[in-house]
């Protein structure tokens, strides 16, 4: 195939799209998932592929929407003031930053699940940069972050949490 896995595409479906490809089967490429630019069901034209990091006219970035899971305590609540998710890719390393502000803090969060755009390689090392859970702006209070192939893990101590967020790297 003239496809690889972290090749930038290029296509036009009534307007020029972008996408990165994740895996290649013989009729298939799957790429990650965004919400700037979405396959619709409809012919694909004028398509380009570049091997290269930052190709011409290429996204820096592309914005995706994340689910945030508390597995335990009460969740945050109330209006959301601030959230922001995205990723970009480059030389095969993908860099995912998320955050997300609530107008009401949960209670005894003890862990917050947040997704991932992609399923990442479980046999490469992945690095959390930084990141974590806070109360009303005051110093991080997670004790420690995991990645697994779908989610970052915040490990929250058991506390009052109102904001959390993640800088994490990924091979793909």
């Amino acid at each position: 195939s003239i496809y690889q896995r972290g090749d930038k595409i290029k296509w036009t479906q009534t307007t020029v799209r972008y996408g990165v490809i994740l895996t290649v089967a013989d009729t298939l490429l799957t790429i990650a998932v965004n919400n700037d630019y979405v396959v619709d069901n409809a012919a694909i034209t004028a398509p380009y592929y570049s091997h290269t990091d930052t190709p011409m006219g290429f996204p820096s970035s592309f914005n995706y929407t994340p689910t945030y899971t508390f597995t335990a305590g009460a969740a945050p609540t109330g209006s959301v003031s601030s959230a922001n998710a995205e990723y970009s890719v480059n030389g095969g390393i993908v860099t995912v930053r998320s955050s997300k502000i609530y107008g009401t803090a949960g209670t005894t969060v003890t862990r917050c699940d947040i997704s991932l755009p992609f399923t990442v390689n479980s046999s490469v090392d992945q690095t959390v940069v930084g990141g974590g859970c806070f109360s009303n702006g005051t110093a991080p209070i997670t004790t420690y972050n995991q990645i697994t192939t779908t989610t970052v893990q915040m490990f929250c101590g058991s506390s009052t949490t109102d904001r959390m967020g993640f800088l994490v790297s990924l091979e793909i």
